[in-house]
């Protein structure tokens, strides 16, 4: 890799968004127009979810004639067009893939036509610090943030030739393929260990479907061991050289994401809070807000420390036991007794009180170390794949923040083919 000195390179050429491609928004739909069936309807919400690389969570449909007569008649999103979220969280930003769909006035702003420009190269732009800083500085509004299409027609950015473009769009999109198959990998391994999980204890096909006789159902709190956070107060937070503590934002896709986390003393940790430091292998579950949210701790992740909202889960007797205590805790089965016996009117919650009511199935001690033999390697496989997944991403914004101001020159990495 060549580095340069420059900011940018003195043959990138400084433009308006608004001059290289057209920036616009949908036609409005009513939402006595929405179906149960159809054209996808998206709003900001989904476009996140998509951008993030999930599933859709809530399914909301247009009439498939209605589609045609707007797509006809003014348009519809195109592959390689770009939705940006434009209300509430702003700036996240999404290339249209082959796809159709139609999307909501006012939450997202529809980059299109581009000219002569990358919409790839333009969609990591608005990724990268030079992207987001123009955001923060030209939204408006004080109790919810907006950015309006005449703010981005005025977005300046240093442009390079097509073939630069198109060569980092390259690069950034293998890291971020690598990402995404990762992400597929572990969504099918889940699904294996759920497979095996559903058929040895709840179908009991191993034993013709019945229930061995020497199995039993006792109280979670008498195979499992639970702890719920202390409640650590913004009095007691710290800017630097202290200890990080997880929050429910932090559990994200069944993995700790703690870049913003904010941290505390070494002293408290080693002094009234050390009996919550968490350790490798401990399972957290957020308590409120969108319960049931989970995520293995990783060395990576340690030193750590466990907080309000979150409670960390251990087997109670031996390691071999956490096979079926993970599958048990992101089962269907367990997801339930937290809908119904959360309690809270404004938003859900539970806590030990909670758990002490929930009855599990307690397998015998051989049945409980044959499925840890058969489902551990599966977890492992799927930790070792978050935690390669993590480190690419910090890999990739790195890069990104680099390519984009070109202090790094693509000359090495060859053009795009």
């Amino acid at each position: 890799m060549v580095y340069s000195k420059n900011a940018t390179p003195n043959a990138w050429r400084k433009v308006r968004i608004g001059d290289i491609c057209e920036i616009t928004s949908s036609k409005r739909i009513f939402a006595n127009e929405y179906r149960d069936f159809g054209i996808p309807f998206y709003r900001s919400k989904e476009i996140i979810e998509k951008q993030a690389g999930k599933n859709v969570s809530t399914e909301l449909y247009i009439e498939e004639s209605r589609y045609k007569e707007i797509k006809e008649r003014f348009g519809a999103p195109q592959e390689g067009d770009i939705l940006l979220t434009s209300v509430g969280t702003l700036g996240v930003p999404y290339v249209v893939g082959k796809e159709d769909f139609y999307f909501k006035d006012g939450n997202l702003t529809w980059l299109r036509k581009f000219k002569e420009t990358d919409s790839t190269y333009i969609y990591y732009w608005l990724l990268s610090p030079l992207g987001k800083a123009q955001i923060d500085q030209k939204s408006i509004g004080s109790t919810q943030k907006a950015l309006t299409i005449e703010a981005l027609l005025k977005f300046e950015i240093d442009l390079p030739d097509l073939q630069t473009q198109q060569t980092i769009s390259a690069i950034l999109s293998a890291i971020d393929a690598k990402i995404s198959n990762g992400r597929a990998i572990n969504h099918r391994l889940e699904q294996m260990a759920q497979a095996i999980f559903k058929s040895w204890f709840v179908d009991f096909e191993p034993w013709g479907g019945v229930m061995p006789n020497n199995w039993q159902d006792s109280h979670l709190d008498s195979f499992i061991s639970f702890q719920e956070g202390p409640g650590i107060r913004n009095w007691q937070y710290v800017p630097k050289d202290g200890v990080k503590f997880i929050n429910i934002r932090c559990i994200q896709d069944g993995d700790l994401h703690l870049d913003t986390a904010n941290m505390i003393s070494c002293e408290e940790t080693k002094g009234k809070y050390s009996h919550f430091m968490l350790n490798e292998w401990d399972i957290v579950v957020s308590t409120s807000g969108t319960l049931g949210r989970y995520a293995i701790v990783r060395k990576e992740h340690l030193p750590l420390c466990l907080n309000t909202s979150v409670i960390r889960f251990m087997p109670k007797r031996m390691f071999s036991d956490f096979s079926y205590i993970l599958s048990y805790l992101t089962s269907a089965e367990f997801f339930e007794h937290l809908q119904t016996k959360a309690s809270g009117s404004v938003q859900a919650n539970f806590g030990p009180m909670h758990l002490r009511q929930i009855k599990m199935l307690i397998p015998s001690d051989d049945v409980l170390l044959e499925y840890h033999k058969a489902v551990f390697p599966l977890t492992k496989k799927i930790v070792h794949n978050r935690c390669e997944s993590q480190n690419l991403s910090v890999f990739r914004n790195t890069l990104l923040s680099r390519l984009m101001s070109g202090e790094i020159s693509v000359s090495a990495f060859g053009s795009k083919r």
